[in-house]
């Protein structure tokens, strides 16, 4: 089997079977909540999608429905075992009665994070904490380390390899709309808000995830930090929120992809 999980191999894989069909099953995953352009030139034998509720967006544009199968994004089978909220932020190293709010804006750090970060810092209250993690831009580590020195409450990290602890210790998350993260916060149950800073296919994310219930978005950095602090402090919001992600999840995804390749 040859499984694609960006459009152009599988474009390509099109290509390839057309003019020198291989003796494989051929797959393409799709990984943000809306069929991409060019969707209708590719012709393989599965088109893996987010949710059924998509099914006519993929139909639409050109892809066989016959050939949709509608079981998710798939992620990190760890993901899907949830340690306790308050014994989880024992192993993060945060009091278990403190709000967490953890921060997570793809592999570069990108977005007003810093901004944000001093907003936040300047307008909770030291039983909240903020996790941080710039993970691989090593330049916005060390600025923000030495900026948030003194705010105890601040904690600045560079890659995390503890990825679902840290998200079992959170009470909130606030990232960009990326396919994969909103999809593992989703299988957590996680409260999301999202920041719209990079557009193309992660708009759409964010439009799936806000109008099915499961995470808020503002506009500027304040309103952000403002959106942020008022979901931390509801808990009834924040529960509904969960409520509405964990009524989305499937069983793992990567599974129903093998079973599919393996039928």
């Amino acid at each position: 089997a040859v499984v694609c999980v960006h459009l152009f191999p599988a474009l390509m894989l099109t290509f390839i079977q057309r003019q020198q069909p291989l003796p494989v099953r051929t797959m393409f995953i799709a990984t943000d909540y809306t069929a991409s352009p060019s969707c209708d030139r590719m012709q393989l034998d599965t088109c893996v999608i987010p949710d059924a509720s998509l099914r006519a967006e993929f139909e639409k544009n050109g892809v066989r429905p016959e050939t949709i199968l509608p079981c998710g994004i798939p992620v990190r089978e760890e993901l899907y075992t949830c340690l306790p909220n308050r014994e989880a932020k024992l192993a993060v190293g945060l009091e278990p009665s403190h709000r967490h709010l953890v921060m997570m804006t793809g592999s570069m750090g990108c977005g007003p994070m810093e901004r944000i970060t001093e907003l936040l810092a300047n307008s909770l209250p030291p039983e909240y904490d903020v996790t941080v993690a710039c993970s691989s831009n090593r330049q916005l580590l060390r600025r923000m380390e030495r900026r948030f020195a003194d705010k105890p409450n601040i904690h600045i990290r560079g890659f995390i390899s503890n990825v679902s602890v840290l998200m079992d210790s959170a009470d909130l998350f606030l990232t960009k709309p990326g396919g994969i993260s909103t999809t593992e916060a989703m299988v957590k149950g996680l409260p999301m808000v999202l920041v719209n800073v990079v557009g193309g296919c992660e708009t759409p994310n964010l439009n799936f995830f806000v109008s099915h219930g499961g995470a808020a978005t503002a506009g500027t950095p304040e309103d952000i930090a403002a959106l942020c602090k008022e979901l931390l402090e509801n808990d009834e919001e924040r529960l509904i929120m969960r409520q509405s992600l964990l009524a989305m999840k499937q069983i793992p995804a990567a599974q129903a992809i093998c079973d599919r390749l393996e039928g």
